[in-house]
C-alpha cells in the first residue's frame, strides 16, 4: 500500500515537472509560449526600442534646410496661383500656364525634401 502511494506521488510530481517544464519552456504542438522565450523576445524587443531611441536622439534639425524648405513651398503656392490665373488668359509675369504649374509642382516637391532635411528625417548615409 505504501509503494502504490509512493508510485501515485511520482506520478504526480512527474506531472507537475511536465507542467512546470510547458510552462518556462512552452508546448510548440499546443502553440504555447513559454516563459523563458517569452522573456526572450521581450529583451529583443526592449534592445530593439532602445536602438531605436538612440538613433531619435542623434537626429538634428537643420533650420537653413527648413527655411530653404519654406521659401520653395511658398514659391511653389505662388507659381500655382499665377498658373491657375494664366489658364484663364491672364498674364502674370508673362509664363505661359503650363510652365508655371510645372514650376509649382517641381518647386512643391523639392520643398518636401528640404521639410524633411530640415526636419532631421534624412540621414547622410
Amino acid at each position: 500500500m505504501v509503494q502504490e502511494n509512493l508510485f501515485e506521488v511520482v506520478d504526480r510530481l512527474q506531472g507537475i515537472v511536465d507542467e512546470l517544464r510547458k510552462l518556462l519552456y512552452g508546448d510548440d504542438n499546443m502553440r504555447v509560449v513559454g516563459i523563458v522565450k517569452e522573456f526572450d523576445l521581450l529583451r529583443r524587443d526592449v534592445a530593439t526600442l532602445h536602438d531605436e531611441v538612440e538613433r531619435l536622439k542623434r537626429r538634428r534639425p537643420n533650420i537653413w534646410l527648413w527655411v530653404l524648405g519654406f521659401l520653395m513651398f511658398s514659391g511653389g503656392v505662388t507659381f500655382g496661383m499665377v498658373g491657375l490665373f494664366n489658364l484663364d488668359g491672364g498674364h502674370i509675369f508673362d509664363l505661359p500656364a503650363t510652365v508655371a504649374l510645372w514650376l509649382a509642382g517641381v518647386l512643391t516637391m523639392m520643398s518636401l525634401l528640404m521639410f524633411l532635411g530640415g526636419f532631421g528625417w534624412l540621414d547622410r548615409g
